[in-house]
């Protein structure tokens, strides 16, 4: 599992990519991507900072 914090701009820009939003580990919402062939998970968060 990778867990990546993204701009706004990122997220908003992501599409219809990761559409299963839900609070994850006390953040929330969470985009989540799986990649079948690497068997990874990637969890994309929301930094404002960024």
């Amino acid at each position: 599992m990778d867990i990546r914090e993204i701009s706004r701009e990122q997220w908003n820009g992501m599409g219809q990519h990761g559409q299963i939003r839900m609070k994850f580990m006390r953040y929330g919402p969470v985009r989540i991507h799986t990649d079948n062939e690497s068997h990874t998970v990637t969890v994309y968060r929301i930094n404002d900072s960024l």
